[in-house]
């Protein structure tokens, strides 16, 4: 890896918020000095999809490709997601949360707490309440966030 001084792009985009999964990424990417091209073989992924998620044309970028973001930039998945800024509210909110914070996907989250996924989705959406032996194994997921 070619290390540069200090580019004027890092410093063209320092003044931005740090409010949105786009616009950490890129400032993450930014202080370790790395072009999008770069960022994108260091984490498997293609520049394009780097790009349009810090441009914005990808709100909420998959849990797994804010994983390998989050390995190659050395910072904290639930800092790259925004997942700092979720609701968590409602035991649906803190499932979710939780999940994100741990870059599952409901078939991940499934697995993890031996259950279907169509039980992680209604507990997602507040639309069922999980039983007390499986309230257990939440609690546990959700030490994450404590």
């Amino acid at each position: 890896m070619i290390k540069r001084e200090h580019t004027p792009l890092e410093k063209l985009y320092s003044h931005l918020e740090e409010e949105s999964p786009g616009k950490r990424i890129r400032k993450a990417r930014l202080d370790k000095n790395l072009y999008l091209y770069e960022l994108a073989e260091l984490a498997g992924l293609t520049p394009e999809e780097i790009s349009h998620i810090e441009r914005g044309f990808v709100k909420i970028p998959k849990p797994k490709t804010v994983k390998k973001l989050a390995k190659v930039l050395s910072k904290p998945i639930w800092y790259l997601g925004c997942y700092d800024k979720l609701p968590e509210k409602t035991i649906g909110q803190k499932l979710k949360k939780a999940r994100l914070y741990h870059a599952h996907t409901l078939s991940d989250a499934a697995k993890y707490l031996g259950v279907n996924e169509r039980s992680i989705r209604n507990w997602e959406k507040d639309a069922r309440k999980p039983l007390p032996d499986n309230l257990k194994k939440l609690e546990k997921y959700f030490g994450v966030l404590k």
